[in-house]
């Protein structure tokens, strides 16, 4: 109705179009009418020059949280793309994705050697080229990205925008590759770029889920009551549509009535795998198994993206390289094109950043900026760690030497830091995209746990390190990261925080890590009316909540009051100042760092880490064990001293009093599943959630 009635078309855009998100391409500004294009190469384009016409847009394709308008008549290969001129005027939230995917790295296209063979006297040798040769795609890219004017015209069509979304990624951060089970092949989607739920605990498309369902119920068919857990999910590809599949069906099951695979139900693997790129349609047959044979029986394959991300290949790195000139490109352009626009832009009041490789965090530290948009009050800003660097080696080819993932801390830092100093901002949710709970394969999934960004890297482990004072900030939420108890008491305990009138506190998939100063096992007692709870250490999580919510007056020893035979002497301490009103807690634990036992003591935490059910299984089950090594080969690692591994257990007298709080142990039925799938038993294992309100 909307594509053939004005009227219907008035009443329903404003409201299909409030939330638009657009990928970044080379067509990006055919949404701009040539007729503005034309007054910017004039230098004439004003914020009010939006054509008003939108009889001419008769097409929408909906994907998750992005709207793309085609016209009638455009090339294939522009895609005809038509948002801004007809629909900016109704988009309440505009967000832009410019992403380095797996699947893309592992399509990147053959181009042209580099280098040149010359036969000479002592034999033939590879000489560089005059110039570097480019993929066409990508050096369109970079020459959209470079075109300020246009997409300053772009920008200002939005003259009703309140929220702007940005998702970046590199490609340089932790790689899945092969590391994926069939769970996360069917489940896995992009992060939504307006979005603060939980990625960790994301709801599935109904597609996906059915299909997962039917797989299932396939799968028990034939062997009931095994572990769907322990299951590869492959394909045979049918080359001519039909035909028998000796391999699946064979008397051995007595299912020859589905030889005949013309018969089968069928299903679009866009909606399950998400988007493919095909040339020519394939059909084919999904079925899974527990084998892990050296060979797989003609015309099958395991589904996986073909990326090692130890040993990429010369057209992926050059990929990275030549998407990071374009991405750089059009991060200074958009920037540029908000302060040009510092007029339409002002009226902005949440920022959403929901991904930004590490590498691309120092644009973000400019004055530019934030003074294009002064009356933004609420900014999520989620970080994704790069663990490697992209540049030319001597012979001018591209390399990606590994760095420390932990170097991205005080660029991180410096960003929250200038966030810091806008009086304006009230809600700040920060943290990172990839890791601990977020992390996904049995070599992502609760491993490479970053610290949070609220000091130096230098003191993240001092007993009294330099925590960011956020002033002006009344709600902080951080997300998938790890603190120091020492940071956490300095956190909430600033002189700033006591004279705010309310604030609140969330940790979002926080872990703890052992305490980075003395402590005494057996130091802290919590009295819960006419019960008393023992073995509490300090910095243990009973004994963090008992502080800052003021639950029961604490008792706790102090250590230079011991006595010569290491009898405690107990001093009754009054209530400590409480500025965070609202203590909020979502799937919570303890974390273990890879710092060494003489940089870092975290003996207290052995109780926690008794069984390791991590990769390549110390006391894991065998199948996952052979997927680890087959896996492992082709998996980036880390010696970074920084990153955490998230304990799965926590002792039961802290479960105990974490529950006669009334704090939830381990995450609610029904969630959690795909951790299972990775090798990590069930989700939220050791963790913990709740609100706590302060006295």
């Amino acid at each position: 109705m909307r594509l053939v009635c004005k009227e219907f078309d008035s009443k329903t855009s404003p409201t299909l179009f409030k939330k638009v998100v657009v990928p970044f391409t080379a067509e990006l500004y055919d949404m701009v009418e040539d007729d503005v294009s034309a007054r910017i190469s004039k230098g004439k384009a004003r914020a009010n020059d939006v054509p008003s016409d939108l009889n001419r847009l008769h097409f929408y394709e909906p994907h998750e949280d992005s709207i793309y308008c085609r016209k009638s008549g455009d090339r294939k290969e522009k895609h005809g793309l038509r948002v801004f001129q007809g629909f900016g005027p109704h988009m309440n939230k505009f967000g832009i994705r410019f992403e380095v995917t797996e699947h893309e790295l592992a399509m990147a296209p053959d181009k042209q050697s580099n280098h040149k063979q010359v036969d000479a006297y002592h034999g033939e040798y590879a000489w560089p080229p005059p110039g570097y040769p480019r993929f066409g795609r990508l050096a369109k890219l970079e020459s959209s990205a470079d075109e300020t004017p246009r997409m300053t015209a772009a920008l200002a069509t939005l003259v009703n925008v309140r929220e702007i979304g940005l998702s970046i990624d590199s490609g340089l951060g932790f790689l899945g590759g092969p590391d994926r089970s069939h769970h996360d092949m069917i489940f896995d989607r992009p992060l939504p770029v307006f979005d603060e739920g939980s990625t960790a605990q994301r709801p599935h498309s109904d597609g996906a889920t059915q299909f997962w369902s039917s797989l299932r119920q396939s799968r028990d068919t034939f062997t009931p009551n095994t572990d769907f857990a322990h299951e590869r999910l492959l394909t045979c590809i049918l080359d001519n549509g039909g035909g028998g599949l000796p391999t699946v069906c064979s008397t051995e099951y007595d299912a020859k009535e589905y030889d005949d695979t013309t018969l089968w139900p069928t299903v679009k693997t866009d909606c399950i795998l998400g988007d493919t790129d095909l040339s020519t349609p394939i059909r084919g047959v999904f079925y899974t198994t527990n084998e892990y044979n050296n060979g797989e029986p003609a015309g099958m394959h395991q589904i996986s993206i073909p990326l090692s991300p130890v040993n990429m290949t010369d057209q992926q790195k050059q990929w990275i390289l030549e998407t990071g000139w374009a991405q750089s490109a059009f991060l200074d352009t958009y920037i540029l094109a908000l302060a040009d626009n510092s007029q339409i832009f002002h009226q902005v009041t949440k920022i959403t950043i929901s991904k930004i490789s590490s590498g691309l965090l120092s644009k973000l530290d400019h004055s530019v900026f934030w003074g294009a948009l002064p009356n933004a009050e609420n900014i999520a800003l989620l970080v994704s760690p790069d663990w490697r660097t992209v540049g030319k080696d001597d012979a001018s080819d591209a390399s990606l030497p590994t760095i420390a993932p932990s170097c991205t801390i005080n660029t991180f830092r410096g960003v929250v830091h200038r966030i810091s100093l806008l009086g304006n901002i009230k809600r700040l949710r920060i943290g990172y995209t990839d890791g601990g709970e977020y992390g996904k394969g049995m070599f992502g999934r609760n491993q490479n746990l970053m610290p949070a960004p609220i000091t130096v890297m230098e003191q993240l482990l001092d007993e009294h390190p330099d925590v960011l004072s956020l002033d002006h900030v009344e709600d902080l939420t951080l997300v998938n990261c790890w603190l120091t108890p020492q940071m956490l008491k300095y956190l909430t305990t600033l002189p700033t925080f006591a004279s705010a009138t309310e604030k609140f506190l969330t940790l979002d998939s926080v872990s703890l890590t052992a305490n980075t100063k003395y402590e005494r096992q057996d130091a802290f007692q919590i009295n819960l009316g006419n019960m008393v709870l023992h073995d509490f250490r300090e910095g243990s999580w009973p004994a963090i909540i008992n502080d800052l919510a003021q639950l029961v007056q604490p008792i706790i020893p102090e250590p230079e009051i011991l006595d010569p035979r290491g009898n405690a002497t107990v001093v009754e301490q009054g209530p400590l100042s409480a500025p965070y009103k609202k203590f909020t807690l979502t799937s919570c634990g303890y974390t273990r760092l890879k710092a060494s036992a003489s940089i870092f003591d975290q003996s207290a935490l052995d109780d926690n880490d008794q069984a390791d059910d991590r990769v390549l299984g110390r006391n894991a089950e065998h199948w996952f064990h052979r997927r680890g090594e087959r896996v492992g080969r082709h998996m980036l690692t880390s010696d970074d001293k920084f990153l955490g591994r998230i304990l799965p257990r926590m002792p039961s007298s802290e479960k105990s009093v974490l529950e006669v709080w009334g704090l939830q142990i381990g995450w609610p039925r029904g969630q959690g599943e795909e951790a299972a799938y990775d090798g990590c038993g069930k989700g939220g294992e050791g963790r913990f959630s709740g609100c706590i309100r302060t006295i």
